[in-house]
């Protein structure tokens, strides 16, 4: 065939010159030529239309007909599974879609949670058309140009595409010890403990330092220091995802993409010691990059439950669990620790779907014809894939039938105006939060059961609030709108009930609710008698403008407090107060019983004082305007001030001019607060307090506030104390220097670095903070008794890190 065709390419001149033949002869030749030329050409369109129907049986569908909804807009349908509703969720042009997902509405239905698992099997599945449906329609808009062709003829022309306590925040708690003691976490909620790095009964103090335990005394001597050991979770061998097995002739196999994974690590993320002092729980946070998931990030979360007795840690039993440690809490001995699995659901399935993947000839349609077909097949093995990876618990891979009963149902988070909104696969199923709880004196036994609860959300992005009755998950979220080509912002809210009466420490899920913007921190949640409060920010859509012909803001962000109420399984809104700092954003936020603090910054601070007695009709009792913003805000002195640590700011133009800020408000006239002091901290710094509640101590008219400051030539990490009072202001009284640039520079520093902590017992400071733990003598112009370095031992033979981490040397 290739000889032919080259002679084709030559006219009958050119053969006549090459060869000098009688014309008789010629004329014989041209008549050969001629005939196998055609018979050339008529043997190629033979195989060409043989290889042409092949590929038109390979597009055949499997089982199903492929089928893409002529109208619209899709009509409801309902199907039934164990005696919940499930609704086909609309969607604006559904004949860009191979499929149409069914799932459950955010509804209070979906608490009912799972009789098998095979119904969440089935849940998952649906999530998967969802991602087919997205990642096809992606492949489709971004890659057609260089696979797929224009029409169904075989040109080369290609298609182109176009928070306080819920009774109240009193002055700190003290363990009794002594009145001078003060070593207490900084919790949100009296009587409700956070785990924390640090712990102490007042005598002993635990401290985790990576994944070493070390406790000692107070005197800074040090009983124990060892390290944890590995985890040795059992990974169960799940193999139901396999490419090779599936039976699909269109596929070409590509290198698999593996996504992305940080190198293995595992150290203490918390601990949690028991109102008796006779337990503690280190919990540990581990991942192993050499793992064999295929759908989930693959951390783990341990916690070890040790017996303290004399001046031994015996360890009575350990917990480990599937998902990235996120937080808990110790109420009442019980221990409710929250964990968050990410799940890598698009990676797999988008290299199986890719357009490469598939012949070149194909056009649009043929591809989403094939993908349709090789979907089918693919589908039951990524939601047996993921159901196992999420909750197998043995090596063999099995799942019981009770595996699923505490899971909250998947439902289509993704909720609004299905007319506007652009309703993708991504988002529906990103995250798989799990909250496990045991009584802490519990037996061995009993701890080898811990009650465990899960819920699906459409976000990675997980904070919770907790009080003594309620265990809430805040997850946030978003909608894109294609028209204005910005977002709206959700919280999706998730109401555990704490059974406070039980022997057995147990977290029941009760209620759902969701509300517009998203979220700061967990002191934008409070719950006050039976009502939930947040607060959250809008962000501004912006879009074409048809009353000035530009693309500009249209909605300004802005903020608000939504009340709610719980009325059966569902969290329905009270009361909304709108408006709150127009155009800002919120920075800091703190409940207390029926009133509320808001900071919001984008220019000053306005700071607002809310009233809440009525949940009816929320109000904004008064507003003060000051230059720079306060991150934290903490009452004292009976509440009637709050103490607010944040930055200093240009007034005109809002940029940070560099200073720590420390403002005392007066709050005793609510309608009319009053800033009556100002510390600016001098300089470039910057303080863990900022960030973290648990930096932060204020005790005996004490701010113990940690600073910290690196600059070319000089640096500083350590403790400013100063005296807080309402008459006299707020002043300096010394600090606790932990290193200066020639410490820092001359030690050899492990990657571990401590954050900033302090306690206070009898009248003494101790302070944790980068690789060093110190004693002072008082809080006012303190010196030092002892000091312990943490990296003592260390040598350069060992990798040496910097005091702030970072560059190795």
């Amino acid at each position: 065939m290739k000889v032919i065709m080259s002679i084709g390419r030559h006219s009958i001149h050119d053969i006549r010159a090459a060869v000098s033949l009688p014309s008789t002869t010629q004329s014989k030749v041209k008549t050969f030529v001629i005939t196998m030329l055609s018979a050339a050409f008529v043997t190629l369109f033979l195989v060409l239309s043989v290889k042409y129907e092949k590929k038109e049986n390979l597009l055949q569908p499997v089982n199903t007909p492929l089928i893409i909804a002529k109208s619209a807009k899709a009509e409801d349908n309902t199907r039934s599974l164990s005696s919940n509703a499930f609704k086909v969720t609309k969607s604006q042009d559904m004949t860009n879609f191979l499929f149409e997902p069914k799932l459950r509405p955010f509804s209070s239905d979906i608490l009912s949670g799972y009789k098998n698992c095979s119904t969440l099997l089935e849940d998952i599945e649906e999530v998967a058309k969802y991602l087919v449906n997205d990642i096809v329609n992606t492949e489709i808009k971004y890659n057609s140009t260089r696979y797929i062709y224009a029409s169904g003829d075989m040109s080369a022309t290609y298609r182109r595409s176009s928070g306080p306590p819920t009774d109240g925040q009193k002055a700190p708690s003290k363990n009794q010890v002594d009145a001078e003691s003060s070593f207490e976490a900084n919790n949100q909620v009296e009587d409700v403990d956070e785990a924390d790095i640090i712990k102490s009964d007042g005598t002993n103090v635990f401290l985790a330092y990576g994944n070493d335990l070390v406790w000692m005394r107070t005197n800074g001597t040090i009983v124990q220091r060892f390290s944890i050991p590995k985890i040795n979770y059992v990974v169960p061998k799940i193999d139901h995802w396999n490419m090779s097995n599936i039976n699909d002739e269109t596929f070409i196999p590509k290198r698999s993409y593996r996504p992305w994974r940080p190198s293995s690590y595992q150290h203490i993320a918390g601990l949690l010691l028991n109102q008796n002092n006779t337990e503690l729980v280190v919990i540990v946070s581990h991942f192993d990059s050499d793992n064999n998931f295929k759908f989930v990030s693959g951390a783990m979360t341990s916690s070890q439950i040790y017996t303290i007795s004399g001046d031994t840690l015996t360890l009575k039993e350990q917990l480990t669990h599937l998902g990235k440690y996120q937080t808990s809490r110790l109420i009442d001995n019980k221990a409710h620790v929250v964990t968050m699995t990410y799940i890598e659901n698009r990676n797999h399935l988008r290299d199986a779907l890719r357009i490469s993947t598939f012949p070149r000839w194909m056009n649009e349609q043929q591809y989403r014809q094939a993908a349709y077909n090789r979907a089918l097949l693919i589908i039951p093995m990524y939601a047996k894939q993921l159901l196992a990876e999420l909750i197998a618990n043995n090596e063999n891979d099995l799942v019981t039938s009770n595996s699923c009963r505490d899971i909250v149902s998947i439902s289509d988070m993704l909720t609004g105006n299905a007319d506007t909104a652009d309703i993708k696969g991504r988002g529906i199923m990103d995250g798989f939060a799990r909250t496990v709880s045991f009584h802490t004196t519990a037996d061995t036994a009993s701890l080898s059961s811990p009650r465990i609860a899960g819920a699906f959300f459409p976000t990675k992005s997980l904070d919770i609030y907790a009080s003594k009755d309620y265990l809430v998950l805040a997850g946030r979220g978003s909608l894109r709108i294609p028209e204005t080509f910005s977002f709206l912002d959700y919280t999706y809210l998730l109401q555990f009930q704490l059974d406070r009466d039980s022997a057995a420490a147990t977290a029941t899920p009760v209620a759902i609710g969701k509300v517009p913007g998203y979220f700061l921190n967990q002191f934008s949640i409070d719950q006050y008698q039976e009502h939930l409060r947040i607060a959250t920010t809008t962000r501004a859509v912006w879009g074409y403008n048809e009353h000035t012909g530009w693309y500009g803001e249209l909605v300004p962000s802005s903020s608000r407090i939504t009340i709610l109420k719980r009325k059966g399984s569902m969290l329905e809104n009270t009361s909304i107060l709108t408006d709150l700092g127009v155009r800002e954003r919120i920075y800091s936020v703190r409940f207390f019983q029926e009133k509320a603090f808001v900071v919001t910054f984008r220019r000053i601070d306005p700071f607002f004082t809310i009233d809440l007695s009525d949940p009816q009709t929320p109000f904004v009792a008064g507003e003060l305007k000051v230059p720079g913003f306060s991150s934290y805000l903490h009452l004292i002195e009976n509440n009637q001030y709050v103490l607010a640590v944040g930055r200093d700011a240009d007034e005109t133009t809002g940029r940070i001019t560099g200073g720590l800020q420390i403002s005392l408000f007066d709050v005793t006239n609510f309608t009319d607060p009053k800033q009556i002091h100002k510390k600016i901290v001098e300089g470039w710094n910057d303080s863990d307090a900022l960030k973290d509640h648990l930096a932060f101590r204020y005790f005996a008219h004490t701010l113990i506030l940690p600073v910290e400051y690196s600059t070319r030539y000089e640096a500083y990490d350590g403790f400013y104390s100063f005296n807080v009072s309402v008459e006299n202001g707020i002043t300096a009284q010394g600090t606790v220097t932990h290193a200066t640039a020639d410490f820092m520079g001359y030690g050899c520093w492990s990657k571990t670095s401590v954050p900033a902590r302090s306690m206070v017992f009898k009248g003494d400071l101790m302070t944790v903070k980068g690789h060093v733990v110190k004693m002072s003598d008082g809080l006012v112009y303190p010196k030092e008794v002892w000091s312990v370095n943490l990296d003592e031992n260390r040598t350069h033979a060992s990798r040496c890190y910097r005091w702030f981490g970072g560059w190795v040397f």
